[in-house]
């Protein structure tokens, strides 16, 4: 435990961090800005503010690490290009589980650079499990359940009769949700209600509260 983050990356390119324990900080377990072609695996980031922070970050990996109980967000991503967040666990965290909150675009409007967001657990999260801002993002094999919102936020869903809007994410299928819009930690959300926005989700296992 300390006065700040428990990894700090600044300006800095093509840094591994691998199999961190960091709990307790004042900031994120692990905070990355400028930086690219950078890695965060296999390692325990909750009880913080945040687990993953990271800013103006291009090709950034974050692999298999548990970012839960943070006091916001688990995994919180602003802008930057060609990110990979697979197989995090992010439960019973203050905000999202996951929160993709950024997107590149050209000259002409056209969103590039998406993320990959696949084979993630997000439990139990006072918003949504996983928010997905709209950039062309491919999310994909996911599990969500028991959340204070959608199990999956990833921008509206088409209006019949309107025009898609290219740059909405891209659903890669295989994702799950079930007991959202919950009264988190003591019951499910009422069986009807809508799981998922952005990408259609199946039924998942519901699992218990914890």
């Amino acid at each position: 435990r300390n006065g700040d983050a428990g990894v700090i990356v600044q300006d800095s390119d093509r840094i591994e961090i691998d199999g961190v324990l960091a709990h307790q900080q004042s900031d994120g377990g692990v905070v990355l800005s400028n930086s690219s072609n950078s890695t965060v695996k296999n390692s325990e980031l909750g009880y913080n503010p945040s687990g993953v922070d990271a800013s103006g970050t291009n090709n950034l990996v974050v692999e298999n690490n548990d970012v839960s109980h943070s006091l916001q967000a688990g995994i919180e991503l602003g802008d930057g290009v060609n990110m990979v967040i697979r197989n995090n666990i992010a439960n019973h965290n203050g905000g999202p589980g996951i929160s993709m909150e950024g997107a590149a675009f050209d000259a002409n409007g056209m969103a590039v650079g998406g993320a990959l967001i696949e084979g993630n657990t997000a439990h139990e999260n006072a918003e949504s499990g996983i928010s997905v801002a709209t950039g062309r993002h491919t999310i994909r094999s996911n599990t969500a359940n028991l959340n204070a919102n959608y199990g999956i936020d990833a921008g509206e869903d088409p209006v019949q009769g309107e025009p898609l809007d290219p740059n909405r994410n891209i659903d890669g299928g295989g994702n799950k949700a079930a007991g959202n819009h919950a009264d988190v930690g003591v019951a499910p959300g009422l069986p009807d209600a809508v799981q998922c926005v952005g990408v259609v989700c199946e039924a998942g296992d519901l699992g218990p509260l914890t």
